[in-house]
């Protein structure tokens, strides 16, 4: 997996360089078009200059709308999509943030919140009274785990289907007791765990009053009806299990973040929205001072 994982990381990396050489092209482009039209123009140096300021303009306020256009058409593909994925359970989608979506509903009795946005990232949380916290992880991402996992102890599983996951728990008997060789809740887990990448992370977090997976830089192609079913049975079966268990020794409770009431979430899509067009906003009116300012200084006689 690790070396998948750095062919991976190269790749991106590659694309990554290319994308920067092409942005520095069609930014030098940018001035070099205006200014080859407008020496062309043949004109006095005041005309030139105008030609040259207004075809800079245009590009500059026709790439602001573009990348606009090109976004919203490309969040509103993407949220139809997701919508039908998620109308399974007949959800109804929302924004969230400035390009996300959310839904929430009930599966099964069970409060279910979903939110998927930038990375891309999919959270998926099922609301139990779970009492306890533990973590499953990939061994790569240990360090990023969340600081309140401070006190969690180390599961140790001789087993060589979780060679490359880390498990912690605040109780680290009883989530091992969980994981034994005939509980369902281990496959659930290792179901769970199935990256269809090595560039894609999860994070199973059992929390005092929900069950989480995050699953981080997902493909699109994997955010599909078939396999939403697979995740979500799969989760059950890890609640399920956790639920017909004797109760762990080391009961907590959840902190605010964790109980805070979905509806403060679903207003972040309203804030994050009118800060994405106060940046645009503030990029046209730049370049229009820009501008306006090097128009006036052409003018000033020496």
């Amino acid at each position: 997996m690790e070396k998948q994982l750095l062919k991976t990381y190269g790749s991106g990396c590659a694309r990554n360089i290319a994308f920067q050489i092409v942005s520095v092209v069609l930014t030098f482009g940018i001035f070099i078009i205006p200014a080859l039209i407008a020496a062309l123009w043949g004109g006095d140096t005041d005309t030139n200059f105008a030609i040259f300021m207004g075809i800079l303009l245009f590009i500059l306020l026709a790439d602001i709308a573009g990348a606009v256009i090109w976004g919203l058409n490309s969040i509103r593909k993407r949220a139809a999509y997701l919508d039908d994925v998620f109308s399974l359970w007949e959800m109804e989608g929302a924004a969230y943030l400035q390009s996300g979506r959310q839904y929430h509903g009930e599966i099964n009795r069970r409060q279910v919140e979903i939110y998927f946005h930038r990375g891309p990232t999919l959270e998926i949380q099922i609301a139990a009274p779970l009492h306890t916290r533990a973590a499953v992880v990939f061994k790569s991402e240990i360090g990023k785990l969340p600081a309140s996992l401070g006190d969690y102890e180390n599961v140790p599983l001789n087993d060589p289907l979780f060679h490359n996951l880390s498990i912690y728990a605040l109780d680290a008997n009883w989530m091992k007791n969980l994981l034994n060789d005939n509980s369902p809740m281990r496959q659930a887990i290792l179901q769970l765990m199935r990256v269809a990448g090595a560039y894609e992370m999860r994070q199973i977090l059992i929390l005092p009053e929900a069950l989480k997976i995050n699953i981080r830089r997902v493909s699109m192609d994997q955010l599909n009806r078939e396999n939403m079913n697979i995740w979500m049975d799969a989760l059950h079966a890890v609640l399920h299990a956790i639920e017909a268990a004797p109760r762990p020794q080391e009961i907590t409770i959840a902190i605010p973040v964790e109980a805070a009431n979905p509806s403060k979430r679903k207003s972040l899509a309203w804030l994050s929205a009118g800060i994405g067009c106060n940046i645009l906003l503030a990029l046209a009116v730049c370049a229009g001072l820009v501008a306006f300012i090097v128009v006036i200084a052409s003018r000033v006689k020496p």
